[in-house]
């Protein structure tokens, strides 16, 4: 998303098709201007809203998957998951596990022209105090510390077994991996492991937390958020070499996810509510993203997803009117209304092959400005058929597309037929 001009004339076809050229460059140079991309997207819970960034904190999306509106039923989310496109959260406050399809416009939101978007905040409902949850490929599962139970669904939230397993010591986050189902004990301090089928409770796997709420894993590592430590732990899958203080000097971290280069957590007690470091504990940064919109935020989870920033506003459009010859030296005036409204943006032709000029300061006429514009055959490769077509029989026809940039804003196009004449040339001369 070139003009070839025979014997001086051009096509409607060829009309639409240099238009489609000169947007396409428009558009070009406005990819190349943004941002690079960033490599995945992170989100985060606080209350009741869901915020999202680029992992290096840029694009900060609030209130996915609608932007500025959220979710009215969503109480207090305490625990967050993202798989196969949708995004899973814990309400400790209305005992729910909801559920919302992200949606597949790169700003964060849905475009609600072109897509719709699922939202469920009752998705798993009767549930006690729910703080954490997590998804493999055939399960959700969620902790409930007052009922001191885990609990299981399947992935389109039936049949949910609300004491899947039962008789843990207030459990806080949950993780899952090929083999295992893995819990924080908030009180007794200790991570805790089952098998998949729920049978070989093992609530003393890892010892020494301090209040942790908030696990993940990967093929390698176990971590966890230590709440009342402020730091984070980590230890091998085996459950072997368990450092506390793997991450130290966080605030209060409640919710912890982990991808293939670095570990996240979420800061209960700061304005900076996401933090991350590489995965042997080194490059700690502790204000990844900062808002001041997001304290007592508990829950991460990472995505593939990168969010890119919404495209500037158009300029005002513009309007291409009175034409005016000189006959003699093959040279068109052009006027251009520019709403008053949009003053101070720039006017450029974009046409190849020609050469142009503002005359003057615009005058005004009812609510616009309009702009007189010179405009004559240039240099170069597409000048020359200009040229040639004015040699050989007077005349060129061209299109000519004008351009109106506001600062900040994208440009604003018009397009018009244009017939340059030159009377009295030699058949031969211009060659």
């Amino acid at each position: 998303m070139s003009l070839r001009l025979k014997d001086g004339t051009v096509s409607p076809r060829r009309i639409r098709s240099l238009l489609a050229a000169v947007l396409a460059t428009l558009l070009a140079g406005a990819v190349l201007s943004a941002p690079p991309r960033a490599e995945a997207g992170v989100y985060w819970g606080s209350g009741g809203f869901v915020g999202a960034a680029n992992l290096d904190g840029s694009v900060f999306v609030d209130g996915v998957p609608y932007r500025a509106a959220n979710v009215p039923e969503i109480g207090n989310i305490c625990g967050l998951a993202v798989s196969n496109g949708y995004l899973y959260w814990a309400d400790n406050s209305r005992g729910t596990i909801g559920r919302m399809e992200l949606p597949r416009s790169q700003y964060g939101f849905a475009d609600l022209i072109s897509e719709t978007v699922s939202i469920d905040e009752a998705f798993v409902s009767g549930l006690v105090n729910p703080c954490g949850v997590a998804v493999d490929g055939g399960h959700i599962y969620w902790t409930s510390s007052e009922s001191r139970t885990i609990g299981r669904a399947n992935l389109d939230g039936s049949n949910p077994d609300r004491t899947f397993i039962s008789g843990v010591s207030r459990p806080c986050g949950v993780a899952v991996d090929g083999g295992h189902i893995y819990w924080g004990d908030f009180t007794g301090g200790s991570i805790g492991r089952a098998n998949l089928n729920g049978e070989g409770i093992d609530e003393t796997f890892i010892e020494g937390g301090a209040g942790p709420c908030g696990i993940a894993v990967d093929g390698g590592h176990i971590y966890w958020s230590n709440w009342d430590g402020s730091t984070i732990g980590r230890a091998g899958i085996d459950g072997s070499s368990p450092d506390n203080d793997f991450i130290t000097g966080l605030s209060n971290p409640c919710g912890v996810a982990v991808d293939g280069s670095h570990v996240y957590w979420t800061n209960w007690n700061a304005r900076d509510p996401v933090g991350r470091a590489n995965l042997d504990g080194s490059g700690v940064v502790k204000s990844l993203v900062t808002t001041e919109f997001y304290l007592a935020s508990c829950g991460v989870a990472v995505d593939s997803k990168v969010f890119q920033p919404l495209p500037p506003p158009p300029s005002y459009p513009i309007f291409l009117t009175k034409l005016k010859r000189d006959l003699k030296r093959g040279i068109a005036y052009v006027s251009v209304k520019v709403p008053i409204a949009g003053v101070g943006g720039s006017v450029t032709v974009v046409s190849k092959g020609l050469r142009w000029e503002l005359l003057g300061p615009p005058a005004t006429d009812g609510g616009y400005f309009v702009y007189q514009l010179k405009v004559w055959p240039g240099k170069g490769k597409a000048a020359k058929k200009i040229r040639t077509a004015l040699a050989r029989k007077g005349k060129a026809s061209v299109v000519l597309s004008v351009s109106y940039q506001e600062t900040g804003k994208r440009p604003s196009l018009a397009t018009r037929p244009l017939t340059i004449i030159r009377r009295g040339v030699h058949p031969q001369a211009g060659r």
